[in-house]
């Protein structure tokens, strides 16, 4: 589509940095070269401590028309520091980054593409491919299909290439704000609590076309005691959202992966050895029962 930019609608573009200062300026570039012009970049900076916040000041001068930034005074976390910048975009559409990614020069024009073309649609993500943190690209996230409509069950049961959700979706503004942005509470899930909500009310576009590369970083090994919280917490969202499993017709597998998160946080939480958790657990039978029932969820 051949867009007149003058009449184009404004995108804003988050883009979220915590020391990453090298990395930070690869991404900015990455959204310099969009094909599609008429952009804002909102730089939000987590109290960075390498650098970052003298760059950040030096490019808002630079390109006073088409970027300004925020600087944390304190360190807030993902969720905050990204509502920071949701909150000051000014875009009939919003979108954003992580300062260690980086997008395909076409994947602001594809997206506002999908919009224009199909305006029912509320929210469009966009194929991505994986790459080491070294940049050597190890897979393609899809090859041939991605979900769209009505994508509630795909979230919950995670039906998408590799078992991976998306990322870096745009949204038109409104459904940004009707939905109150991510729930800071949430320090680790707090993008899938967002998507489980703007997928139980909203329609949802795809392209294959591939928009942007996500790094794997090697310092984001999982320890155990990770692992656990990720569990704790992801179970947090479902009892939050309980509501939206049952208007969607799945508390069957909401009530299957509740008793088996309750298994997982107590067969290994990060303060127990073997012995005293089995100890613990045979004195609150109650908990053996949730145990069995699971287990024969499980096996069904």
């Amino acid at each position: 589509m051949i867009f007149d930019f003058n009449s184009a609608p404004l995108v804003s573009i988050v883009l979220t940095s915590y020391n990453q200062n090298k990395l930070l300026k690869r991404a900015f570039e990455s959204l310099q070269e969009q094909t599609y012009k008429n952009i804002e970049i909102i730089i939000v900076d987590d109290y960075s401590t390498d650098g970052s916040r003298e760059w950040i000041k030096l490019i808002s001068e630079a390109y006073p028309e088409k970027v300004k930034y925020f600087l944390q005074p304190v360190n807030v976390g993902i969720p905050k520091n990204k509502n920071t910048g949701f909150r000051m975009a000014n875009g009939v559409f919003i979108t954003y980054l992580d300062g260690d990614d980086t997008y395909y020069p076409n994947k602001i024009e594809k997206e506002v593409e999908r919009f224009l073309i199909e305006p029912s649609m509320d929210v469009v993500y966009s194929n991505f491919d994986i790459r080491e943190y070294n940049g050597q690209l190890i897979k393609t996230w899809a090859t041939n299909f991605l979900p769209e409509g009505d994508i509630f069950k795909n979230v919950i049961i995670q039906d998408f290439p590799n078992g991976h959700l998306h990322r870096f979706e745009m949204f038109k503004r409104e459904v940004m704000h009707s939905l109150n942005f991510y729930d800071e509470s949430f320090s680790i899930y707090h993008d899938l609590d967002f998507m489980i909500r703007y997928s139980a009310q909203y329609k949802v576009g795809s392209t294959l076309n591939i928009g942007s590369s996500y790094f794997m970083n090697p310092s984001s090994i999982v320890s155990n005691t990770r692992q656990w919280l990720m569990t704790k917490q992801h179970r947090e969202v479902y009892v939050k959202l309980s509501h939206l499993f049952v208007i969607h017709g799945m508390e069957r597998e909401l009530k299957a992966y509740l008793q088996k998160s309750e298994i997982n946080l107590l067969y290994s939480p990060p303060q127990l050895t073997v012995l005293p958790y089995i100890s613990a657990i045979f004195k609150q039978p109650f908990k053996v029962i949730i145990i069995i029932k699971a287990l024969y969820l499980s096996f069904r």
